[in-house]
């Protein structure tokens, strides 16, 4: 046991990204389970279920970091309050978006299977979501390490990010829309308000 400990260590020491993949792998199938355990120990639709996963989300995304890539060009053009708002329309639309497609993914099983270092510093895990008919869905995480914690930038699934997704709609808006982020974020709160929130 000392000397698969000792060698474990030496690898670290001689391939520190080694060390960090597997750090980040164990983080999420740790935040994965976590997933599938509110799921399957409430009702999906309860309010406990929805809370307890707003918490884990808002603790593990980079959701400020995550609307600034979203806005682009167009975040260096809004005005502070405007920004504030932005922030605050996309973090409840973020969370809400993901908690209702986690609630689709019921008695499903979680499975980290690889991970790779980015040229930028991120760490790219790839997971399955194990469904009881069809195929597994194809789920990459990508994660940056800041402050001495991962936290997730984008998701990938099947191969199509997220980010990227929401920047290329929420910039179609404020083209259609017209003044600046004001015009999206009129667009975000009517939805918001929409869904009965």
């Amino acid at each position: 046991m000392k000397k698969i400990l000792l060698l474990l260590c030496l690898l670290c020491a001689s391939n520190p990204s080694w060390g960090q993949d597997k750090a980040a792998e164990i983080y999420m199938q740790n935040l994965g389970d976590q997933v599938v355990d509110i799921l399957s120990s409430y009702s999906a639709s309860s309010e406990v279920t929805h809370e307890r996963l707003r918490s884990l989300l808002e603790s593990n995304f980079a959701l400020r970091d995550m609307g600034k890539f979203a806005l682009g060009k167009y975040w260096r053009q809004a005005t502070p309050s405007e920004k504030n708002e932005f922030q605050n329309l996309f973090r409840l639309s973020v969370v809400d978006h993901y908690i209702h497609r986690f609630e689709t993914h019921t008695n499903e099983r979680f499975d980290v299977v690889a991970s790779r270092n980015e040229k930028d510093g991120a760490i790219v895990v790839t997971s399955d979501l194990m469904r009881p008919s069809g195929p597994p869905l194809r789920l990459d995480w990508r994660l940056y390490r800041t402050g001495g914690h991962f936290k997730v930038y984008d998701v990938l699934i099947d191969g199509i990010s997220m980010s990227i997704t929401q920047r290329s709609e929420y910039s179609a808006v404020i083209r259609k829309e017209g003044n600046g982020l004001n015009g999206l974020n009129r667009v975000m709160q009517s939805k918001w308000n929409a869904r009965g929130h």
